[in-house]
């Protein structure tokens, strides 16, 4: 029966464990998105009802004013999503002194330029919205081309808005892990660079 060599078994456990930190770094990042996205969709409601209720009722569908009620609904829906992020998504990270200033700094930027020129851009794309009309329109919901409009422009806008929403957060604004999360982190990799050590040691002799 052939014998299994030891630097070969050790190389394996090495190897599991690698791949252990990897799956689990892995498994963070995800749940992180899913985490991100839910609290997305909830504040995007609550931004699309006050947008929807400004732009029909008060402007009585006219697309020139998208503009005006994406600010406004995008200001409404900034101070749920910080709340929500910070104790959903990012519950681990310190945001820091000025992480809130960051946050709101970046939104008000997003809320007043980004935000208009989305929807000014997006509200060109009058072909995009004719065929989303004709797929949808035979439901009740969207009869009204007017309401298929401003949904379409107001969809885009937020996938745009969103994606750098999560980079900017990630990296700027909740950058700073708190110390509950180091420790973790200290606790998953410390076996491993401990059997790393043990291996170039055996290398070695």
């Amino acid at each position: 029966m052939e014998k299994q060599n030891p630097k070969n078994s050790k190389k394996t456990t090495l190897d599991t464990e690698t791949e252990s930190l990897t799956n689990a770094d892995k498994t963070i990042s995800t749940l992180k998105l899913i985490k991100f996205a839910s609290v997305g969709f909830t504040s995007a409601a609550i931004d699309y009802a006050i947008y929807e209720v400004i732009v029909l009722l008060f402007f009585k569908g006219n697309i020139d004013m998208t503009g005006v009620s994406a600010t406004i609904s995008g200001i409404a829906s900034t101070f749920v999503a910080y709340f929500l992020h910070s104790h959903i998504t990012w519950k681990t990270r310190d945001p820091g002194k000025y992480g809130i200033i960051k946050f709101f700094i970046w939104n008000i930027l997003v809320v007043v330029f980004l935000r208009p020129f989305l929807t000014f851009f997006f509200g060109l794309f009058t072909g995009v919205h004719q065929f989303v009309y004709v797929v949808v329109g035979w439901i009740p919901l969207f009869s009204s081309f007017n309401f298929v409009q401003t949904t379409t422009i107001y969809v885009l806008m937020t996938l745009v808005t969103m994606t750098l929403n999560f980079i900017f957060y990630e990296k700027i604004v909740f950058g700073s892990k708190k110390e509950g999360e180091n420790i973790d982190m200290k606790r998953i990799r410390k076996p491993r660079e401990k059997e790393q050590r043990k291996s170039k040691a055996d290398k070695n002799s």
